[in-house]
């Protein structure tokens, strides 16, 4: 009959639909620890990436310091009055403290 058809023919799109449906989460799934693992990689790069930044800015304070240091330095050692003072803190370096 038309109707046993029919109904067979219901029966079997819903069976195709529900496979359909079950492909669809799979991949959905698939897919959703595909995006988590990528943000996972993409937190550890950032993190990384902040750890050098952190490296940099540490380097470029430490070079500015020094920098600063060894301009003071220029500054008293270009002062006509300092060349005596220089000239005694180098011999107070030089000499040997304590027994010998």
């Amino acid at each position: 009959s038309t109707w046993g058809h029919h109904s067979s023919f219901v029966a079997t799109s819903l069976s195709m639909s529900d496979e359909f449906s079950k492909r669809l989460k799979a991949q959905i799934k698939e897919r959703e620890k595909a995006l988590a693992s990528a943000q996972q990689a993409l937190a550890e790069a950032t993190a990384k990436v902040r750890a050098e930044e952190a490296k940099v800015a540490a380097a470029a304070a430490s070079l500015e310091d020094l920098k600063f240091v060894a301009e003071g330095f220029n500054r008293l050692s270009a002062a006509p009055e300092s060349a005596s003072v220089l000239a005694s803190a180098a011999a107070a370096a030089a000499t040997p403290r304590g027994p010998t």
